[in-house]
């Protein structure tokens, strides 16, 4: 109920995190900078410190290209870069398509339709279904971008009608 919420005003500010590079001290926001400290521990350097001393950045191990690769991932990564090439846009770099979830569900029919439609046979009392959510990312400028999103319920063969070798698009960004 209503009671349970408290009414604030959103107002708030949060600060954003700086990041300062160790050799001339320059401040950046980290966002900015795209440093975090798991992927490189050993702090941040600027791109101009870099650069003066022809050094580059350690390579991101976390990188979408290492994500773990699927049929259905691999099979869409092609599809995609070969549309690229023969479109003929050579300032597209390459694009990585990763399944990052995919798990077994049951949605069980609530009460309301249970009792109208369960009982009478009409639906079946629950539907088995594989969620997955599926990334592109394409690299640009040595940093992964991820430009599509998209999560889906399947409903195989084994699912009693209507549901029987149905996708659903639950999330799509």
């Amino acid at each position: 109920s209503k009671d349970h919420f408290e009414k604030k005003k959103n107002d708030t500010l949060d600060t954003e995190p700086f990041v300062d590079c160790k050799e001339c001290g320059r401040k950046m926001h980290q966002i900015c900078a795209l440093h975090y400290d798991i992927i490189w521990p050993s702090g941040f350097v600027c791109d101009n410190c870099l650069k003066k001393t022809g050094r580059t950045r350690k390579e991101n191990k976390f990188s979408a290209k290492r994500l773990q690769t699927t049929r259905l991932g691999n099979h869409l990564e092609e599809r995609v870069n070969k549309f690229l090439r023969r479109q003929n846009h050579p300032e597209a770099g390459e694009v990585f398509v990763r399944v990052v979830a995919s798990s077994d569900k049951t949605v069980e029919v609530k009460p309301g339709m249970k009792s109208r439609f369960v009982d009478s046979r009409e639906m079946a009392e629950a539907f088995p279904y594989r969620t997955k959510a599926l990334f592109a990312f394409e690299e640009i400028d040595g940093v992964d971008v991820c430009f599509f999103g998209m999560h889906v319920q399947e409903y195989g063969w084994d699912c009693p009608p209507p549901n029987t070798r149905r996708v659903y698009i639950s999330y799509l960004d």
